[in-house]
């Protein structure tokens, strides 16, 4: 969740908190082809940040503003099959997965709706 925190160091008291800031940490950590930092155009690495930070706001918020946030999500998916394009899941499907998943997951329609269920089914994880 938003409160989620990951201790980096105990003796010197530093975490890392909130979901979407532990993912972005591992993917600094993790081999090179998960860093999305290090993607070919700097505008793809903008567009993931855009989408986490879109995940952290989507789960603190409700009604008419987290409405607007996952119309805004599936605008940015269409038909692709991942919302960073290929034919793998990146960290802002995770993300994007995850903060949908608690926030309900239910009432997705179309292509967000497909999008949502596979990738429960890559994560091998029921609705």
């Amino acid at each position: 969740g938003p409160d989620t925190e990951l201790i980096v160091s105990p003796l010197k008291h530093v975490a890392v908190r909130g979901e979407v800031n532990i993912l972005r940490y591992l993917t600094r950590l993790g081999p090179p082809q998960f860093n999305y930092e290090l993607s070919d155009t700097p505008e793809d690495a903008t567009q993931v940040d855009a989408t986490l930070d879109a995940c952290y706001l989507l789960s603190r918020c409700a009604g008419k503003e987290q409405r607007a946030l996952v119309g805004a999500l599936a605008e940015g998916l269409g038909k692709k099959s991942f919302l960073a394009g290929g034919n793998q899941p990146s960290v802002a499907d995770i993300a994007v997965w995850s903060a949908l998943k608690q926030a309900g997951g239910g009432k997705l329609s179309g292509d967000l709706a497909r999008w949502f269920d596979q990738c429960s089914q890559t994560f091998k994880i029921g609705k």
